[in-house]
């Protein structure tokens, strides 16, 4: 598994009638954090709170939730994994409402080869986020705004 399937396969929704750039966020994150040498455990709760404040410059609204759950329809549901802050696999065929997430606060983890692959250094983390974001499953009002996005820490 690579991360050109998964960019390839990258379903994105519609916001104001261009490409929503929320789940390419929610990647752009995830390089960040293999590019740090974190571990391959993002927990709904610190992502929630890198999220908001980036789709927010974006000049979006948009709930956390949403990208961090429906990542999974990529490269058929093993891109992208959520589990229970115990570690068992969720398998939930609908998205919960917000009070779930925020009482559970699931972790979400990428495939080890798409970890491994972005984990080595951050010269291919960063070749990985330029990919993503000049790939047509970005539209080009945000490729910009991913770029700062991208440059800012993943801490707050």
């Amino acid at each position: 598994m690579k991360w050109s399937q998964l960019i390839d396969d990258l379903k994105v929704g519609r916001a104001g009638g261009r490409k929503a750039p929320h789940k390419p966020l929610l990647l752009l994150m995830l390089l960040q954090r293999a590019a740090s040498g974190e571990r391959n455990v993002l927990p709904f709760s610190e992502f929630r709170s890198w999220f908001d404040p980036r789709v927010r410059r974006l000049g979006l609204e948009t709930e956390a939730r949403y990208p961090f759950f429906h990542l999974q329809s990529c490269l058929g549901g093993q891109g992208w994994v959520l589990h229970s802050a115990e570690g068992g696999r969720w398998s939930l065929e609908r998205r919960p409402p917000q009070a779930w997430f925020n009482k559970q606060d699931p972790v979400g983890r990428l495939h080890g080869d798409l970890w491994m692959e972005a984990s080595q250094g951050a010269g291919r983390a960063i070749e990985l986020a330029e990919a993503l974001i000049q790939s047509r499953q970005v539209d080009d009002s945000f490729r910009e705004g991913l770029r700062t996005a991208y440059s800012q820490p993943s801490r707050r």
